[in-house]
């Protein structure tokens, strides 16, 4: 399984719902009505930025990133689809007018672009309305085994929690990788390749005060291995525009 997501990142936080709302309603929608991207994705999921005031500090382990107003997931089966998609001469020239104006008007740089080894940790039948993400930094004297292998002992230690079950309805960990992203190097996207990531965290909550209240024994357990200086998070609510999750 092929898994990539794309941050972008907004020229002015407070038209974050106008931009929220071109890609998804049609930016995304054209993709998804070319024939080059017909049977490509099994998971083309978007999770929007939520509104200032939504969450506080206290709701999330890290800096919130106010000016990333969405975080575009793509999940294929067939990296190799993914890329020929992306390299259709036909669709780049259909989609290509469109991304530059997004780029134009409403964002700072080009996506960056982040591929990732899922690890599913907990997944409950009830689907939560807030999808955390916490953008981990690792410490620079830890390297990348030793930094996947307390990731994992987390992931243990979370799915035998009966406090953290009764919280969160689905968390996963992505293991960063250390190459250059497909969207990034393939297609002329103009995409940037994320680097410095160690993992990016997933977790599914509806209500950011009850997850509060894990995130200070979390965030010691996560100063053994990650940067926190560095390390960012950011709260959303996901529009499922294609999804293999029941």
């Amino acid at each position: 399984m092929f898994k990539e997501y794309l941050v972008l990142s907004s020229r002015d936080p407070r038209r974050n719902l106008e931009c929220q709302d071109y890609v998804i309603n049609r930016h995304a929608r054209a993709v998804l009505r070319h024939h080059a991207f017909q049977g490509v994705f099994r998971r083309y999921i978007i999770s929007r930025t939520v509104q200032p005031g939504t969450a506080s500090m206290q709701h999330t382990l890290y800096a919130q990133r106010t000016e990333v107003p969405m975080i575009v997931e793509h999940v294929c089966d067939d990296a190799a689809l993914f890329r020929k998609a992306l390299q259709n001469e036909d669709h780049k020239a259909a989609i290509k007018p469109d991304e530059e104006y997004i780029a134009s008007e409403f964002l700072s740089g080009p996506p960056m672009a982040i591929e990732m080894d899922e690890r599913l940790v907990l997944s409950q039948p009830h689907v939560s309305r807030y999808r955390v993400f916490d953008f981990l930094v690792r410490r620079p004297e830890v390297d990348r085994s030793e930094f996947v292998t307390w990731l994992d002992r987390e992931a243990e230690l979370l799915a035998d929690s009966n406090e953290f079950r009764s919280i969160a309805s689905r968390r996963v960990h992505n293991v960063a990788g250390s190459g250059a992203a497909l969207y990034a190097e393939s297609g002329g996207t103009g995409a940037s390749t994320g680097q410095g990531y160690g993992a990016i965290v997933e977790t599914w909550v509806d209500s950011l005060q009850d997850f509060s209240t894990v995130l200070p024994s979390m965030m010691h357990r996560y100063d053994n291995y990650v940067d926190s200086a560095a390390s960012y998070s950011v709260v959303t609510t996901e529009h499922v525009l294609v999804t293999d999750q029941s």
